[in-house]
């Protein structure tokens, strides 16, 4: 079958898989194709096979959907491959698919309703570039090409993300150019972005210290939204930007957003929602349910710097939080001060070994983990002490599906919503509320 790669074929697409691949049938094989969407007919260039499916890039749309729209951008796929698609379809598709995840694991689930972002476009307050360097020898900014391991698209920025970030970027690459480092001393370039205060950090990933000089005032020729830059070490045999040794600061560390009536304060490393607006909306639906039932105190597992947990101990409630991220508790219990409250306690260790000491006498459980999912242990225990009530947001309703379905089957799904916190994307969040009978 070696020879079906670089082969044209056309096929007609049925539906869009999780990861935003129109999905189809082509001589009894299942086949994936970026940039084709249901009851299209595309030709298609295969260029990959993964466990028995075949990977293609449409080159030509025959028939077109109703519902396709015009790309904004050359290098939509390695950013938003769904810019494609009508929102209120992307929003339709996301909704089929929250509901087939439960249904496959045998949980009983009612169409979730999707809250759509206020900004479908410059909503982001993170993005990672790559370099490039282009056949005139210049170093560009990249992504990752999608549906390739090593390509890359060169890019002056992302409709993603504020402008403000992209001149920033722009103005980093710049300063690279004219130091004349090589790309191969080069990692990622890394940017955040704070709504509330309009300012933006920049932090640069190099794989060899020599090139680059970390006596320079950065600042000082960068737009004025930029408050900080950062200089990392990233061990090259890591393909992730690792914070191997922190080379060079200039100015600040952190950013703070407004999540309504809190304030809360993030380092430029650590983790914090991409989309404020849109999870304020998840954060005010927390809070609203949270108030409802008979409850008093909560647990919060994957508590970040307390972005859910610190609003919540406002509200009135007794609050226990944790997190694995180092410096999380310096940052949540800022963040509590801040805000004129106090956690109950907090603990910067795994929520896995934290959950067997302090699950039992608690109310609610709050739950945000990774992609991932839960760790099998905090199922265990939840099985073993059922708290009354389960409060979970999610990044990845696919594994949601999954461990809500590993959950005591005395529990009873008591409010759901689903967010478009990313546009454009095959990603959505969900909100899953359980109460024990």
């Amino acid at each position: 079958m070696a020879q079906l790669f670089d082969q044209m074929i056309t096929v007609q697409i049925i539906s869009l898989t999780e990861k935003g691949y129109g999905e189809g049938e082509w001589d009894g094989r299942t086949v994936r194709v970026l940039g084709a969407l249901p009851g299209e007919t595309v030709t298609a260039v295969l260029f990959r096979k993964t466990k028995g499916v075949w990977y293609g890039r449409a080159e030509e749309v025959i028939e077109v959907s109703p519902h396709r729209t015009e790309a904004i951008e050359d290098h939509y796929q390695s950013c938003s491959p769904w810019q494609i698609l009508a929102l209120e379809e992307e929003c339709r598709i996301k909704q089929d698919h929250i509901q087939s995840y439960f249904a496959k694991e045998g949980v009983n689930l009612e169409t979730p309703e999707i809250v759509p972002s206020a900004n479908t476009f410059r909503y982001r307050n993170k993005l990672e570039f790559s370099f490039y360097v282009d056949e005139a020898g210049e170093l560009q900014l990249a992504f990752n090409k999608r549906g390739s391991k090593k390509g890359k698209s060169p890019v002056e920025g992302c409709v993603l993300a504020p402008e403000v970030m992209n001149e920033a970027v722009r103005g980093l690459r710049d300063i690279l150019r004219k130091q004349n480092v090589p790309k191969y001393a080069l990692k990622t370039l890394q940017v955040r972005y704070s709504f509330t205060e309009q300012s933006v950090i920049l932090m640069l990933f190099i794989t060899n210290p020599e090139y680059i000089s970390t006596e320079q005032e950065y600042l000082a020729h960068l737009p004025d939204e930029v408050a900080g830059v950062h200089l990392f070490y990233s061990d090259s045999r890591s393909p992730a930007s690792t914070f191997t040794e922190h080379l060079m600061s200039e100015s600040a560390w952190d950013l703070e957003e407004d999540l309504g009536d809190v304030r809360v304060l993030y380092p430029a490393h650590g983790f914090f929602q991409v989309n404020p607006s849109a999870f304020k909306q998840a954060l005010n639906d927390i809070r609203s349910y949270i108030s409802r039932v008979d409850a008093q105190s909560v647990l919060d597992l994957y508590a970040g710097v307390g972005a859910l947990s610190v609003p919540l101990a406002v509200d009135g409630f007794s609050v226990t939080g944790v997190e694995i991220f180092p410096e999380a508790k310096t940052y949540a219990e800022a963040n509590a001060r801040k805000n004129g409250v106090a956690f109950t306690d907090f603990r910067e260790e795994k929520a896995e070994v934290a959950v067997k000491e302090i699950l039992e006498g608690q109310d609610v459980l709050l739950l945000d983990p990774p992609r991932s999912g839960l760790h099998p242990k905090i199922l265990k225990r939840i099985r073993e002490y059922e708290p009354p009530y389960i409060v979970y947001l999610s990044c990845n309703p696919k594994t949601q599906a999954k461990d809500i379905a590993a959950m005591p089957e005395n529990y009873e799904i008591t409010f759901t919503r689903a967010y478009n916190f990313y546009p454009h994307t095959p990603h959505v969040e969900h909100l899953v509320c359980l109460e024990r009978r």
